[in-house]
């Protein structure tokens, strides 16, 4: 080891007493001067990437790729070559060093230069450091990766540089062949990317994915260290210093047997143990993020078959840096890592071959759609799935975010309370079902009109909820959690009112009615309302202090209490709820209370819009003074709303079937920045990345050149 070592610092001596070293290098400080000028401007953008304030300067988006290959392609590609063209490699040979240990003494050489170059960017770091606002903080931890992560991918690289030049004497051969290799590493990238669908096949996919030197590099600029990552990289430098020992060593001994059967014993051990590696899967986060909450972990424990989560995302588009899923995938492996049941996968739409397209059948998923969703949030579901039930969350809500004028900052993922929530579904024993009626010209799940409840139908099943038609004619369904009515307009028979009564005196089910203001409820389907104390009023609301426009007191928003959120209503019917029934929602002090048959305003005053029974009720009952918030025409097809009605419309029904309430678990926080730093402080810094401190390599680089003329 001492022989390879005076070799690596005589490499070392004799490569920073070249001139072209500090041109390279300043030409290298200059490119790195530009990222760091490009990430400081995707941190002002409106679309701002979540992560680590630096990540991008260490090798997330593309452009930062070319000159990291070109300089590993110089470095490397004459480290033998050079010897077997100017013929010393046979009186290196010839000395007490062994082919490996001149192999080593050069590569160790080439290493301790390219970790030099990165060095040399720390000034840049420090001078953005101490002119950043005294609020935003740089964690060491995702740092001390990303330079790690470089250093290793460049080691890697220059391990397969000098196996290429240990082949022939033509550098600018082993130069090409260093460069075609490490760009083809990068392109797995394109090459796997639904937006191009140049590889489809899911097993081929997984397969060249793990040799995506793009998203190593990018998981650990994130402080994420993966041990199959570790295990890619340590392998291609062993395997190329080693290649290059065995080449250069191929002419001074006997080949024999043994080597054969030692290399292939070799070459089993290591496909063995990555094999074992990427199955494990195991990662370290670095940035210090919290343990699961305990509620989750049990939830987790009691699980007593195999889940599988799916991560369905629409195809990237050019902003995809800018996409919160991949810290939602870094939970999911977190989270999986916590039960051998438990696993994750994630489907491409852009990709659907014909499994991904069965899952989506199975799962009442629209393709075509996630496909079409360049955000991959809007459209994207994440399913909880066992061999029979399934459970879709919307990656919509998983998102804490904000939406600013500036743009959307997101502030974390609240993937524990909605994930235990699926995970106890799935544990349900029975098939529940949420049952609508019909047979008295109510609002329909299988009308598609504008007036029809097909899409919060589509919704529901999305959330994992099965949905049914029944008639009252026949005794309620056992499994039936509720009864949900919209409108109705004729009068309950005998037998009907007999058997809604019975479900409801049984505590078996919940009742939801929902009328509006040109519906006129019959006299049957407020009978069982009266014990509860709740009814609809003969009159609608106006709140003109909630207006969403001017001069349309009619159409106004109604705060959610106790959440960040508002539904849009029109003149919707205001409730009498008295003794112990809960008011929902309400309006302003100075809502008019207006006349349905004479338009006469009645009042001023608070309003009820919605509300459900209270304890003294022997029966579940909820009542909304509006149904058109949840018609066709103001869903999504997957059934969402622009406002906040459909969540919080789930949240009700929930309660009228009986079911336990979400559990609230602290969200995962995700680092999001947003800098605003005057035009000043950019000017300097660009001024230092980009001209003087490259100026001061170049400038180092020519007082060399001076000296060795001298």
């Amino acid at each position: 080891m001492r022989y390879a070592l005076t070799l690596a610092w005589q490499e070392i001596r004799h490569t920073w007493k070249t001139p072209s070293f500090y041109f390279t290098a300043a030409l290298f400080l200059f490119y790195q001067g530009i990222v760091l000028a490009v990430t400081l401007a995707l941190r002002q953008h409106p679309l701002s990437p979540p992560g680590p304030l630096l990540a991008p300067f260490f090798g997330g988006p593309f452009w930062f790729w070319p000159m990291l290959i070109l300089v590993v392609v110089e470095l490397s590609h004459n480290a033998i070559s050079r010897e077997r063209s100017q013929n010393t490699l046979d009186a290196l040979r010839a000395s007490v060093l062994t082919p490996h240990r001149i192999v080593l003494g050069k590569y160790l050489a080439m290493l301790a230069t390219w970790t030099l170059l990165w060095v040399a960017t720390l000034p840049l770091l420090l001078f953005l450091w101490i002119i950043l606002p005294p609020d935003v903080t740089v964690p060491a931890g995702p740092v001390l990766t990303g330079y790690a992560g470089v250093v290793l991918v460049g080691g890697a690289g220059l391990a397969l540089g000098l196996f290429f030049s240990s082949l022939t004497a033509d550098t600018r051969l082993s130069g090409m062949l260093t460069f075609v290799v490490l760009f083809a590493f990068v392109l797995v990238k394109i090459m796997t990317s639904p937006a191009f669908g140049i590889v489809r096949d899911p097993n081929l996919m997984r397969l060249l994915d793990a040799f995506n030197f793009f998203d190593v590099l990018e998981r650990l600029s994130r402080g994420f260290v993966h041990l199959r990552d570790l295990t890619l990289l340590l392998t291609l430098i062993f395997a190329g210093v080693a290649g290059a020992g065995r080449v250069l060593g191929a002419g001074l001994r006997r080949r024999s047997r043994w080597n054969a059967v030692d290399l292939g014993a070799w070459a089993l051990l290591a496909a063995l143990g990555f094999a074992l590696v990427f199955r494990l899967g195991w990662t370290w986060d670095v940035t210090g993020r919290p343990q699961l909450d305990p509620r989750l972990e049990q939830r987790i424990r009691e699980t007593t078959e195999p889940v599988t989560l799916y991560l369905f995302t629409g195809s990237p588009s050019a902003a995809a840096p800018f996409s919160p899923v991949p810290e939602l995938e870094v939970h999911l492996e977190r989270v999986c890592r916590k039960s051998p049941l438990l696993r994750w996968e994630r489907i491409q739409a852009a990709s659907s071959g014909p499994r991904a397209s069965a899952l989506a059948a199975r799962f009442g998923l629209n393709l075509a759609a996630m496909e079409a969703d360049s955000t991959g949030i809007l459209e994207g579901r994440l399913v909880a799935a066992t061999a029979v039930r399934h459970h879709v969350i919307r990656l919509s809500d998983l998102f804490v975010m904000d939406v600013r004028e500036d743009g959307v900052v997101f502030h974390g993922v609240a993937l524990q309370s909605a994930l235990s929530r699926g995970l106890a579904r799935l544990q349900r024993p029975d098939d529940a079902s949420w049952c609508f009626t019909r047979g008295h010209q109510e609002r329909q799940i299988t009308d598609t009109s504008a007036v029809g409840l097909a899409r919060l139908a589509a919704g529901l099943q999305f959330s994992g909820i099965s949905t049914r038609e029944i008639d009252l004619l026949s005794p309620v369904p056992t499994n039936c959690r509720l009864l949900f009515s919209a409108d109705p307009q004729t009068d309950l028979m005998s037998a009907e009112e007999e058997n809604l009564a019975t479900a409801l005196r049984e505590g078996r089910t919940g009742l939801v009615l929902a009328s509006h203001e040109y519906n006129q409820l019959p006299a049957s389907w407020k009978r069982p309302l009266l014990d509860c104390h709740l009814g609809f009023s003969d009159t609608v609301a106006e709140d003109p202090r909630q207006q969403l426009r001017s001069g349309e007191p009619g159409r106004f928003l109604v705060p959610w209490p106790g959440r960040n959120g508002r539904l849009l209503l029109t003149r919707p019917l205001v409730i009498s709820a008295d003794r112990s029934a809960v008011p929902l929602l309400t309006t302003s002090d100075r809502a008019r209370h207006i006349e349905r048959r004479t338009g006469r305003v009645l009042e001023e005053k608070t309003a009820v819009l919605a509300a459900r029974s209270g304890p003294d009720c022997a029966s579940r009952i909820l009542l909304l003074g509006f149904s058109d918030a949840f018609s066709n025409d103001r869903l999504t097809i997957g059934g969402q709303s622009s406002d906040a009605s459909m969540n919080w419309l789930l949240t009700q029904l929930r309660w009228a079937a009986a079911e336990p309430p979400d559990e609230t678990m602290p969200i995962f926080e995700m680092e999001h920045h947003k800098l605003v730093l005057p035009q000043s402080q950019v000017a300097r810094i660009q001024t230092f990345a980009l001209l003087l401190w490259p100026l001061f390599a170049l400038a180092v680089g020519l007082w060399v050149a001076r000296r060795r003329r001298a």
